[in-house]
């Protein structure tokens, strides 16, 4: 090769060698201005991370929002803590310093320009004048929270308050069925609303509209709710089905903690006993029978369950089963109870007479004489006591 092709190929090379230098020097630049490319891999990765941290982001802003709305009134019952003068009376009512705690309260309400403290105030002195006996004030600072129609964990309480200030003297105020109606519109949480129907239900009830009270109930599903569709039914006359209502509440678990109970038992006790007597007097023993058992399994030792087991033994003393009347006769002694103990003691030495037991029946009179001196059945104990001892005297 000659000179002059030595240096053409010099001379090529020395081009190729710049063209490849220029190409990597843009390459280079662009990966500075743009970050440089990245491996498929490598942009999911960036990809899946930026997404999570999205989400992430977005539940947590969620979560927050949700909190703070469904625990709202624990913040503010936290801000309205912090008044010095909320939380003395607020501690004071609740240990039971009701005179005291009233006028604590009644300055808030005298001093504030806050409405839901107001309502909070209100609220708190009708519940310490419910405590200290006073009713019918109380009502008068129920209505004030009522009428502000703010729909509030506070307003809600004020009216399950009033409810059972109306349930004890049957009030039925048609001026508050307007408030009520109108409370319930701008109430959004359903355990609310259930209250709300439920006192409307109460209302009616008092003033004897039973199918206007009923058709209330039935929307609700509360305790109280249930125990009014009750008291329909007993104004109606179908004790059975009110019976059914109470029993239904009674078999619930744990329900001896819910607050009413004191209320459905008795109630429950009551109508059931005088619904068993009224089969008795029309001879129909079956059906009494079957209710006075009702009364006997949950309340056995009470007052009510004590009469239901001397009135079973009179029902199988009837029927000259008097095996299984002395049986309960001695259920009745060991009740706990002494209301039937003079007529239980009776009954067994009547039932010994008629199985032909005159000793044994001897004995139970003079327990009758022994110890129920001042009871009617002293008298006819020492009646029974002669007959015997002159048919012993005569065999």
């Amino acid at each position: 090769m000659d000179r002059k092709g030595i240096a053409i190929a010099v001379l090529a090379i020395m081009v190729s060698g710049l063209f490849i230098f220029c190409v990597k020097i843009y390459r280079d630049s662009g990966r500075r201005r743009h970050g440089g490319p990245k491996p498929v891999a490598d942009l999911q990765l960036q990809e899946k991370k930026y997404e999570n941290e999205d989400t992430e982001k977005a539940l947590s802003r969620y979560d927050k929002k949700y909190f703070r709305h469904a625990n709202a009134h624990l913040y503010r019952d936290a801000r309205y803590m912090e008044n010095k003068h909320y939380r003395k009376a607020l501690l004071t009512y609740e240990t039971g310093q009701y005179k005291k705690a009233l006028g604590l309260f009644t300055d808030i309400k005298v001093d504030s320009l806050n409405s839901e403290l107001s309502s909070r105030a209100y609220y708190y002195i009708a519940s310490c004048l419910q405590s200290m006996g006073q009713d019918k004030k109380a009502l008068l600072f129920l209505n004030r929270v009522v009428q502000k129609l703010r729909p509030t964990a506070y307003t809600t309480k004020a009216i399950i308050l009033q409810g059972e200030i109306n349930r004890k003297y049957q009030y039925s105020n048609q001026s508050l069925e307007v408030y009520l109606h109108k409370l319930y519109m701008e109430t959004p949480k359903a355990e609310e609303r259930a209250q709300i129907i439920t006192q409307l239900g109460y209302l009616k009830l008092f003033r004897n509209d039973l199918e206007g009270a009923l058709a209330q109930f039935n929307r609700s599903h509360t305790v109280l709710s249930r125990l009014g569709q009750a008291r329909v039914y007993v104004r109606r006359g179908d004790y059975w089905k009110s019976i059914s209502i109470y029993e239904d509440l009674l078999k619930h678990k744990d329900f001896q903690s819910q607050p009413h109970y004191k209320d459905i038992s008795h109630a429950f006790q009551k109508q059931t006993y005088h619904y068993a007597k009224r089969w008795m007097k029309k001879g129909d023993l079956d059906h009494a029978y079957f209710y006075m058992r009702k009364i006997v399994n949950f309340f056995p030792n009470s007052m009510y369950g004590e009469a239901s087991l001397y009135q079973i033994g009179n029902i199988f003393f009837q029927r000259k089963l008097y095996d299984s009347a002395i049986r309960y006769y001695n259920l009745v002694l060991k009740n706990g109870n002494r209301n039937k103990n003079a007529a239980a003691q009776f009954k067994k030495g009547v039932a010994y007479y008629k199985m032909h037991k005159a000793g044994t029946a001897l004995k139970n009179f003079e327990m009758v004489r022994q110890y129920y001196k001042n009871s009617p059945y002293y008298s006819l104990a020492s009646q029974w006591i002669k007959v015997i001892e002159r048919d012993l005297t005569y065999k």
